[in-house]
């Protein structure tokens, strides 16, 4: 069964189910708009301010990009490797350098965590929130928030 669905509200996320009943995420407008903002960003400011500047303004106007609606729905560990390395060339074309090794350690030494720790934190408040919501729908299916919670909290331990 391939249901497909259109874009988010905020035209960010396409949504479909695939055959094998698993969530997919086409994220090549999530992407684009990530690109579009950093590229906005470096053309205006270019080599002029500090790398400190510059990894700040991609972390408050950029990373939203990539991050919109990633607490609710299902990541793949593909999916955030594919986020994590578009993080990774953004680093590479700041600091001009080719190495993963010296990305790694400016992202570290920048206080800048990788997208996959972002997400699963996200998740993790969300579930939370969700799971102490009043609300009549979000209590019928808090058992799942539950055990999705559970996992999520195992696997970071």
């Amino acid at each position: 069964m391939t249901v497909r669905a259109g874009l988010a509200p905020a035209g960010i996320l396409a949504f479909f189910w695939s055959h094998r009943e698993k969530s997919k995420f086409l994220w090549t407008i999530t992407i684009n708009l990530f690109y579009r903002s950093f590229n906005l960003i470096f053309g205006k400011i270019g080599r002029l301010a500090s790398e400190e500047v510059i990894v700040h303004l991609i972390s408050v106007k950029c990373l939203p990009f990539l991050m919109y609606g990633l607490d609710a729905c299902p990541v793949c560990v593909s999916d955030k490797r594919s986020l994590d390395l578009i993080i990774t060339r953004t680093f590479m074309k700041i600091f001009q350098i080719s190495s993963v090794d010296v990305v790694q350690e400016c992202q570290s030494m920048f206080n800048f965590r990788r997208v996959s720790e972002l997400i699963l934190e996200r998740k993790r408040k969300f579930l939370q929130k969700f799971c102490s919501c009043e609300n009549g729908i979000c209590q019928v299916l808090a058992f799942m928030a539950m055990g999705e919670l559970s996992s999520l909290c195992a696997s970071l331990s």
